[in-house]
């Protein structure tokens, strides 16, 4: 699946237009996003879990949680989060 960033989680301002990641699931997803940030390479995927939906909240008023007993299920919950706030947007494969 193909995903619009229509926000700037990588811990910078995007000023070229929005960002498009590509993943198999939302772990992969958001694994590529938070190894592409600045200042998020080095946090774990659960510290980069907690910090999207902090971010999600503070910045956009986003009811963004990070849910589940494993990562897979952590990361289901944020990227359900980030989509149904109008964060991320799913794109036609090209």
């Amino acid at each position: 699946m193909v995903v619009r960033v229509n926000g700037a989680f990588d811990g910078e301002v995007s000023r070229d237009g929005p960002t498009y990641i590509t993943g198999n699931t939302a772990r992969e997803i958001l694994d590529e996003l938070r190894e592409g940030g600045i200042f998020t390479a080095e946090m774990t995927l659960d510290g980069y879990l907690q910090f999207l939906a902090r971010n999600a909240s503070f910045f956009a008023g986003a009811d963004v949680s990070v849910a589940g007993e494993t990562l897979d299920e952590r990361a289901q919950s944020v990227f359900d989060g980030l989509l149904a706030a109008g964060l991320f947007e799913r794109e036609e494969a090209q």
